[in-house]
């Protein structure tokens, strides 16, 4: 999952203004996360709530633009978020590749029991783990891109990640995804064109991973690629984390870059699901903190309102400045909580 953090933000100040420069700088000042980061950590915080088929990806998503609505959502997507009306909305796009990497990770302890003679053992169902993974990628993206398309192509990405993870090699990835998803193939070639949809970005992706020698190599054709490099870069990295390992200065600089609410979720994805002994790296965020847009009192809930508050109450040395700043925002926010616990109390 760093890696796909890791892309996106690499990607982030070449969205709209591609490269064909070899030598540019990977962790720019100019870098920022943008919602390919904040969904894929949503889709992380769900799949880390457990009882997985009775979670809400919906609200998920709805809760996590109100908090990030500045981070240059898809159009339709943020028509209906802003509104707080999220839903289905038969999307083809890329949006559901780009999330959907912690997926891949998820599902890796699933067993059945045998009796052999007097004994009872367990053994470890491949085949299950692989519907496992794919129907829960096809899940996160059914709530807004409910189309073949748009669940196919996070299958497809939740499936490489998954295979990659297991040593699985390159063209047997392949193999497997072009047999699986035959709208899928390995299409790779530089451009400029702006492709938004979703089996031509995947296929694009796939081809960069298979192409790659190293995780920072896969990074770098992903931005030199063209057109959508943000998205791209977010896929590829993912599914290059999997099979190469994520370096450690892509990890610092991820954790550098964003917020701590998000540094929480990573981590604990981390000690969960990828390696119990993971240690995130000391922060090194200079000071700064994302105001979360107030308009989301109207359309979340009272606990909702709250852990967004909380978010700049925290006992932290290091926000308290910040913190004094926007003081008289936190007091309003504040009271128009106790007016909201207040009418749900009528």
């Amino acid at each position: 999952m760093i890696g796909a953090i890791y892309g996106d933000i690499v990607g982030s100040r070449h969205e709209f203004n591609n490269t064909s420069d070899p030598n540019f700088e990977f962790e720019h000042p100019d870098n920022t996360f943008t919602d390919d980061t904040v969904l894929t950590i949503a889709t992380a915080e769900g799949l880390l709530q457990g009882n997985l088929w009775e979670k809400n990806y919906l609200e998920l998503y709805q809760r996590y633009f109100n908090a990030y609505p500045n981070r240059g959502w898809g159009g339709m997507f943020y028509q209906l978020a802003s509104k707080g009306e999220l839903k289905p909305y038969g999307s083809f796009g890329n949006g559901s590749a780009m999330r959907v990497s912690p997926v891949g990770w998820a599902f890796d302890e699933i067993t059945h029991e045998s009796c052999y003679g007097y004994c009872m053992e367990k053994y470890y169902d491949f085949v299950a783990s692989v519907r496992k993974t794919t129907e829960e990628a096809k899940a996160t993206a059914s709530v807004t891109h409910n189309s073949e398309e748009g669940e196919d192509g996070a299958a497809a990405v939740a499936l490489a990640v998954f295979l990659a993870r297991k040593g699985t090699s390159k063209n047997l990835i392949k193999s497997t995804i072009e047999r699986t998803y035959k709208r899928i193939r390995y299409d790779f070639k530089y451009d400029n064109f702006f492709d938004e949809t979703c089996y031509k970005t995947v296929s694009k992706a796939l081809a960069i991973f298979h192409n790659s020698t190293s995780f920072d190599d896969a990074i770098r054709t992903s931005i030199l690629s063209g057109g959508d490099v943000d998205t791209i870069a977010c896929i590829v990295g993912g599914i290059a984390e999997a099979f190469y390992g994520v370096p450690e200065h892509a990890k610092k600089y991820v954790y550098k870059i964003i917020p701590e609410e998000m540094q929480a979720i990573v981590t604990r994805f981390y000690i969960k699901f990828i390696d119990p002994k993971f240690e995130a790296p000391k922060s090194e965020q200079k000071d700064s903190i994302e105001i979360v847009n107030k308009e989301h009192l109207k359309v979340d809930s009272v606990g909702l309102v709250r852990t967004n508050i909380c978010l700049y109450l925290r006992e932290n040395i290091r926000l308290k400045k910040i913190i004094d700043e926007n003081e008289v925002k936190i007091l309003k926010w504040m009271k128009e909580l106790e007016a909201l616990e207040k009418q749900d109390a009528d």
